[in-house]
């Protein structure tokens, strides 16, 4: 039988991961639009210095990395919850009650400590009263990616 607390918890952490998963799918995409983009400002350069190009197989090669990045966006799983706990305790600055909280949910009642009510309680109350987005916002997962920004923009 479930407690709100660990409604509460399983539910914010699920929303943590599937947000996690399409940030990261997202920026896969981003950097594959972005390697696109180089390769036909590339092929474009080339034609109009002096080297004559068909343009089918220029956007045949530049749509290969798009493609890549599309099939890693697509096959990637979503991250554990353990790795959502991470973050929303990083994030939140709450000293791993939410990985604490985890690591007892996912034990049998007959093998959880002592003290799992408190923990539990704790994080629920966390859990109840936190919000998903701002959780993923608020963590570095797009800091890969703010290089490539300046480039993009220079390219559209």
């Amino acid at each position: 039988m479930s407690t709100p607390e660990a409604n509460a918890i399983t539910t914010l952490l699920d929303t943590v991961r599937t947000r996690m998963w399409l940030r990261r799918g997202a920026g896969a995409l981003f950097l594959g639009l972005c390697c696109a983009a180089l390769l036909t400002l590339a092929a474009g350069l080339a034609h109009r210095l002096a080297v004559a190009l068909d343009p089918w197989p220029v956007a045949a090669l530049a749509a290969v990395p798009l493609l890549a990045a599309l099939l890693r966006a697509v096959t990637w799983r979503r991250p554990p919850r353990a790795r959502a706990a991470a973050l929303a305790d990083r994030v939140l600055r709450s000293r791993d009650v939410l990985a604490a909280a985890l690591d007892q949910l996912e034990r049998p009642r007959a093998q959880r400590a002592g003290a799992a009510g408190v923990v539990l309680a704790q994080a629920g109350r966390l859990a109840a009263g936190a919000r998903a987005g701002i959780i993923v916002r608020g963590s570095r997962a797009w800091s890969g990616a703010r290089p490539v920004l300046p480039l993009a923009a220079a390219l559209t």
